[in-house]
């Protein structure tokens, strides 16, 4: 028997952000989410090292249980991408900065697999969750 779920989220592997990840999976999509977790999130998806892992999760997350919908979030104080501290106490940088990476990395994955809908996110350290696109 293979259960039905229309949604992959894509996180990043902060142990810091796992809670209010799968809080969120559970509240906004009534717990019918798979998730894979990559260091930096859209940061897997650009670069070109791990571009194909990632985007075979997607792949076979969408032969396996038919996802129809990628939720990817990024967080602030990201190691991936240097950290806050890369921004030097300009957290808007770091916000715009994440903003323009989700935004590539969705390019990619609607060039890649234009079968499913990407909705962007940014958590921040507070557990605020930002939908950006």
């Amino acid at each position: 028997m293979t259960d039905t779920v229309a949604n992959l989220t894509i996180g990043c592997i902060d142990f810091r952000f796992r809670t209010r990840v799968a809080d969120w999976i559970k509240t906004e999509l009534d717990d019918q989410s798979d998730l894979v977790t990559l260091a930096g999130a859209s940061k897997a998806i650009l670069d070109e090292d791990t571009r194909e892992s990632a985007i075979k999760q997607v792949e076979i997350a969408r032969g396996l249980h038919q996802i129809s919908a990628v939720h990817l979030l990024d967080h602030t104080d990201c190691a991936a991408y240097g950290g806050s501290a890369a921004f030097a106490g300009d957290s808007s940088a770091e916000v715009q900065m994440h903003h323009e990476k989700l935004q590539e990395a969705a390019s990619v994955l609607r060039q890649r697999v234009p079968e499913v809908r990407v909705r962007l996110y940014l958590l921040e350290l507070d557990g605020t969750l930002h939908r950006l696109g």
